[in-house]
């Protein structure tokens, strides 16, 4: 948490702006479809229902921006 995870911009022969998406494990870079991550537990409770409840309003956010297209 709090590390970069990417840059957005435009370099060399580029025609436009893009995201270099890179993961780096100590000092290696991984592909990151195959990479293993360590599982986390389970929302339970008020934790859960916190990001079920933001989870809905992005989801609302996302919508209605598409409908304005």
């Amino acid at each position: 948490q709090g590390q970069v995870i990417g840059y957005l911009g435009s370099t060399g022969s580029s025609t436009g702006p893009h995201l270099h998406y890179e993961v780096v494990v100590n000092g290696r870079k991984e592909n990151s479809q195959t990479l293993k991550l360590p599982s986390a537990a389970p929302l339970e409770g008020n934790n859960k229902n916190f990001f079920e409840i933001q989870k809905r309003n992005i989801d609302n956010l996302i919508l209605e921006a598409s409908k304005k297209k």
